[in-house]
């Protein structure tokens, strides 16, 4: 039985202005609703409360993993699967979540003295409005590699309500709450949703060209223009295209986003969960059919224990966040970077 439930999205699911009538992350309790009516009323469609599984992909996958690091979602749910996202993935943590709801508000032309009374002025304004502004502040995003929304799940301060108080990586370091079994994946080719927008935008594809450090991850914050940010920006273009624009194509793009949004914090969480149990990797699938119209599995698929074929991909990326950590801890400066 598979069931299907909406939530808010954007500025309507994720605004957060630090005080507790708008700490962020509605869209997540959405979700956290709709598992509790799941499991008051499942039964009576024939369904079991006691054999829940919730799934997501992308963006999906992330609402899961947090649902899977909060104590809110108590035995709501027995399994989870994740696909190609995660808690910890960049596009999926708001870093400056009441500064984002701050450029929003100057969008708007809204001006307050406090949150509260900003908040009281954010809900006169019409839904169609709130929402055309923050499509509008799409003019501040110079970054084709990514899909643009500054709103996006961010940590709370703490109430009863609250889903995540901590970063989500420290959370997990503290393991699972939710501590059940799950099934995690990635599509190997998942930057490819990116190719839509950036062969209708070549111009901000050219400044990509010009300026590799916009394709850093928007949670490295070194300075635009500073030499380590710089020296990152030559290594991702060596790696990825060696250094030459006539290899500056699809193929390599969507190997980039593919990387840095969603392979490697997916390996990355995986392998800082200190709590796995009955860990198998590696498994190797056919792709599709001649037809593309459904998957093709082996009837008996073998477990391997080569190294994956990613694996200087992701060693790429981890060196590139180990040294970007070792920055940060030794006092390095830094610029935020609001959009995730």
């Amino acid at each position: 039985m598979m069931v299907y439930h909406n939530i808010r999205l954007g500025a309507l699911g994720f605004l957060s202005l630090d005080i507790e009538e708008a700490s962020g992350n509605a869209g997540l309790k959405d979700v956290i609703l709709a598992l509790r009516w799941i499991n008051n009323n499942i039964e009576r469609f024939g369904g079991d409360r006691n054999k829940i599984t919730i799934g997501g992909n992308s963006s999906g996958a992330a609402i899961v993993h947090y649902l899977l690091l909060t104590e809110q979602s108590n035995d709501l749910f027995q399994r989870a699967i994740l696909i190609s996202g995660s808690a910890v993935c960049h596009r999926f943590v708001a870093r400056h979540a009441k500064d984002n709801t701050l450029i929003l508000a100057k969008e708007l032309g809204v001006i307050a003295d406090d949150a509260h009374e900003l908040l009281k002025k954010f809900q006169d304004i019409k839904v169609f409005d709130l929402i055309d502004a923050e499509m509008n502040l799409t003019k501040y995003d110079n970054v084709v590699l990514r899909s643009f929304n500054m709103f996006v799940p961010t940590i709370e301060i703490n109430s009863s309500h609250a889903v995540i108080t901590i970063d989500p990586i420290k959370k997990l370091n503290l393991g699972l709450v939710q501590n059940i079994p799950v099934l995690v994946g990635f599509n190997n080719r998942e930057g490819i949703y990116g190719i839509v927008k950036i062969r209708s935008n070549k111009d901000k594809l050219n400044k990509l060209k010009e300026n590799m450090e916009y394709s850093i991850p928007s949670d490295i914050e070194y300075p635009l223009g500073s030499e380590i940010s710089k020296n990152l920006a030559k290594s991702i273009s060596q790696f990825y295209f060696n250094s030459d624009l006539s290899n500056f194509t699809l193929n390599n793009i969507v190997d980039l986003i593919s990387d840095s949004q969603y392979i490697y914090s997916t390996d990355s969480w995986i392998k800082r969960n200190p709590t796995p149990q009955n860990l198998a990797s590696n498994f190797k699938w056919p792709e599709y059919g001649k037809n593309g119209s459904f998957l093709i599995i082996n009837e008996n698929p073998t477990e391997g224990t080569h190294r994956p074929p990613l694996s200087d991909r992701l060693k790429f990326w981890y060196d590139i966040y180990k040294t970007y950590y070792d920055y940060v801890e030794n006092g390095g400066k830094l610029e935020t970077k609001n959009i995730p």
